[in-house]
């Protein structure tokens, strides 16, 4: 009987030790933005640059009338980073309800584009990279509005481009549904 009680607390444990690691790595997943989405009618912003913070101030005035809206951020940074450096500049009076909400990955991975529910956004814009140079970065777009539109995307997409050059094939890639800003 003893035996019994024994092994019947160390199974216990063992139960309880592997419930606890599971849902730490929950945990660490929800706070390092490795989980899914779920939103739709969303505007979804891929890459980071300086431009990041005004274009949210934007979609926040533009979402005020509707008691604001969703901003999803995918970049290739750390989640915490990102937070951090928007919640140093944008306060909650200059949100006016918009909720922004940050997931780290690579917008050129299909998987991380369904991670933050890109086939269901109501817009997507893609920023340029200022770590690279010009015609790098506009091939990077391309191949982000590829992806995009492999995953068949409807909404609107709007590509930031380097090189005006190169705007006919983000174009001629993107099938009546980009729009580029130079």
């Amino acid at each position: 009987a003893l035996f019994l009680t024994i092994s019947g607390m160390l199974i216990f444990a063992l139960v309880i030790g592997i419930i606890a690691d599971g849902v730490s790595d929950l945990l660490d997943d929800l706070k390092k933005g490795r989980s899914r989405v779920i939103q739709s009618g969303h505007t979804l912003i891929l890459g980071w640059s300086d431009k990041v913070i005004p274009t949210i101030r934007e979609l926040a005035i533009a979402n005020e009338s509707e008691g604001g809206g969703v901003v999803v951020l995918l970049a290739e940074r750390e989640k915490e980073a990102m937070e951090a450096d928007l919640h140093g500049e944008l306060t909650p009076d200059l949100l006016l309800g918009t909720e922004v909400v940050c997931r780290s990955g690579s917008p050129l991975i299909m998987t991380d584009l369904l991670k933050v529910s890109a086939q269901t956004a109501k817009a997507v814009i893609v920023l340029s990279d200022p770590t690279v140079d010009a015609d790098e970065s506009d091939a990077r777009a391309v191949r982000i509005v590829m992806s995009l539109t492999g995953l068949k995307i409807r909404s609107h997409i709007v590509v930031e481009m380097c090189d005006v050059d190169n705007r006919e094939l983000v174009l001629l890639v993107g099938q009546g549904n980009v729009e580029t800003v130079v």
